[in-house]
């Protein structure tokens, strides 16, 4: 079934569900006010824009620490069993890798030992103390969806998107080049004579 027809990036009162350049900026700054264990499921999700239940799946064994990479294993594929690799930064990597070492996990091993909804409260946290308010935006969805826009943002391919988001079908990642980008604000300047 493609969703992008009923997909909305906006709710029935027209509040954003994404967060936006600079909410996303303000995010990762509060990231680096909380503990480092606090901090990594929610930088997961920021730096992959994968289901925060994805996250929660990723087993020790899906980080590839050489190649810089984390492999998902995407959900809502109807049965289908499917894998994704999506590149994380080498710092995030870092503390990801050290943090791990202090937990005596093997490879098979679960990354996070805790429930969707201490992940939920772990990302509701730290907005709270990026202030991003309240609404649709301001949860771990908001943050997946941010993830896409901001990929778009930077001239990301909708492909790539595509496959970093563990979209079945390119319809339902086009709905975020509904966003007003830098072109489209170009496009409004030229208008406005300035």
């Amino acid at each position: 079934m493609d969703y992008s027809e009923s997909y909305s990036l906006f709710d029935v009162y027209g509040n954003r569900k994404y967060l936006n350049t600079t909410e996303r900026a303000k995010f990762f700054k509060a990231c680096q006010q909380v503990s480092i264990e606090e901090s990594l499921y929610p930088l997961m999700v920021y730096y992959t824009g994968a289901r925060p239940s994805e996250v929660l799946n990723i087993q020790i064994r899906h980080l590839d620490f050489e190649e810089k990479v984390v492999t998902i294993k995407s959900l809502k594929k109807r049965g289908k069993v499917q894998y994704r690799q999506i590149p994380l930064p080498k710092k995030y990597l870092d503390n990801l890798k050290l943090w791990l070492s202090d937990q005596n996990k093997n490879k098979d091993n679960d990354v996070w030992d805790f429930s969707y909804r201490t992940g939920y409260r772990r990302i509701k946290k730290i907005m709270a103390l990026a202030e991003i308010g309240q609404g649709p935006k301001a949860c771990p969805k908001g943050l997946r969806h941010g993830f896409a826009i901001a990929c778009i943002l930077h001239d990301i391919p909708l492909s790539l998107v595509q496959k970093w988001m563990g979209h079945a079908s390119i319809n339902t990642t086009a709905i975020y080049l509904n966003v007003i980008g830098k072109e489209e604000r170009g496009f409004a300047k030229r208008l406005w004579g300035g």
